[in-house]
């Protein structure tokens, strides 16, 4: 098909970037490169220059102001997004990224569905937070097609949302073109200043989903064996607070870094420094942070659920995400052993060669195509 119009949510480019923002930006850089397709944004860089901004500002007043100034700050900031939507003309197809009410531009729409956590553990999350996912998840349930990234996210949205099989397309994500073995001693040094010594790294937002409890009580289980800290590099998310008080309980807040929420090109620097990567997590869609570690070439242990074993396949050591003495048996033998590290690495770099965005972006228009055929 021929210069097929998408017009794509770029949105949650104007926040600070997570997952679910770096996936956008990749795949509208990806996108844009093809001479097959021509993408509209809904807010046009110009905009998202100025929401940025904006945004900035509004994490100030928050500060002087405390939590009532999301009362203003919220409604405001919706209203200025739907004015900077305005300006999106027709396309042949819309693609939502981001739960949004999908704006009717398109006859034809994909939307994104990266996981059913609010649906199946909804203890773990604020209920304001609740509320705002489940009408997003309504929002757009009217799509044509819907991209997942696992497998195990495809089963979920057939049995639990009724959706047929033949209107979900498996997608898997892939780290970011930064990412990579890199010589990070100049740049990197902030690294070396905050943390002092060896680590064991997690990547993510401090919030319950994460698991974090699991990885502090393993942690004291080995750091008297092995003289490593434990960074945790994240903003700090819902009972963050909850999590520090673990670690004073724990008697670990020398050994424990909060860096929150830092930029990609730092948190490269945490990968390649890092001596292992752990992600604990109770439920993912997808599991970005083990692609991102094992490309840096860092060993990466991580709870044994369905999506990880999608993702890292053999080249991740596993634990049961309840026991966090299984996770200090993985943890002690990893750091005693160069040559499981060695190996370890050998398949996590090998694993992660296998997910590249070219394949992604690929594999997206395929789904816009079918999406328009069908």
């Amino acid at each position: 098909m021929d210069n097929l119009r998408v017009v794509l949510n770029t949105r949650p480019l104007y926040q600070p970037k997570t997952g679910i923002g770096y996936y956008v930006e990749n795949l509208y850089r990806g996108l844009s490169s093809r001479g097959d397709i021509t993408v509209i944004p809904t807010i046009r860089e110009e905009r998202l220059k100025g929401l940025r901004l904006l945004g900035s500002l509004s994490k100030i007043l928050r500060c002087l102001a405390g939590e009532q100034w999301l009362k203003v700050a919220i409604p405001a900031g919706e209203a200025l997004i739907h004015l900077s939507r305005e300006s999106v003309t027709r396309g042949d197809l819309y693609h939502e990224t981001s739960y949004e009410q999908m704006p009717d531009v398109c006859s034809k729409k994909v939307a994104n569905i990266y996981d059913l956590s609010f649906i199946l553990y909804p203890e773990l999350f604020r209920r304001d937070v609740l509320e705002v996912l489940q009408k997003g998840l309504r929002n757009i349930l009217t799509a044509d097609r819907f991209i997942v990234n696992t497998r195990a996210v495809k089963d979920e949205v057939i049995s639990t949302l009724g959706i047929e099989e033949d209107r979900i397309d498996v997608i898997p994500l892939a780290p970011g073109g930064r990412y990579g073995k890199v010589n990070c001693e100049g740049k990197g040094c902030f690294v070396k200043k905050k943390i002092g010594r060896e680590y064991i790294l997690f990547v993510g937002e401090v919030q319950p989903r994460k698991n974090l409890a699991v990885l502090l009580k393993a942690y004291r289980e080995i750091k008297e064996r092995f003289d490593v800290r434990l960074v945790i590099c994240g903003p700090l998310g819902w009972r963050s607070e909850e999590l520090r008080s673990l670690v004073r309980d724990l008697r670990l807040q020398g050994d424990v870094v909060f860096t929150g929420y830092l930029d990609e090109e730092k948190v490269l620097h945490l990968y390649n420094h890092a001596r292992v990567f752990v992600a604990p997590s109770l439920y993912e869609g997808f599991g970005m942070p083990l692609l991102e570690a094992m490309s840096c070439g860092v060993p990466v242990i991580a709870s044994d659920i369905a999506s990880f074993r999608e993702v890292g396949a053999d080249a991740v050591a596993y634990f049961n995400q309840n026991d966090h003495l299984d996770l200090a048996e993985r943890l002690y033998n990893l750091l005693d052993s160069d040559s499981l590290n060695e190996c370890l690495i050998d398949k996590g770099l090998r694993r992660s060669g296998l997910f590249n965005w070219q394949r992604v972006v690929d594999m997206t228009v395929e789904s816009y195509v079918r999406c328009i055929t069908s």
